[in-house]
């Protein structure tokens, strides 16, 4: 079992294609496709802080 800190919830749901005309409309980028900042972890190996393409 973990630990987990709290954290808020949006009230409502969120779907798949409400996030992609997001995406089409802002281009945002998550959080989850973009590079770590090394900084932000100095004990990472860089190559470890990429994210993998996994996000389709």
């Amino acid at each position: 079992m973990r630990d987990v800190r709290p954290f808020l919830m949006d009230r409502h749901p969120v779907t798949n294609a409400m996030l992609a005309d997001l995406v089409s409309a802002t281009s945002y980028v998550t959080v989850a496709e973009r590079d770590l900042d090394p900084a932000a972890f100095p004990a990472a190996d860089p190559a470890e802080l990429a994210h993998l393409d996994i996000i389709v």
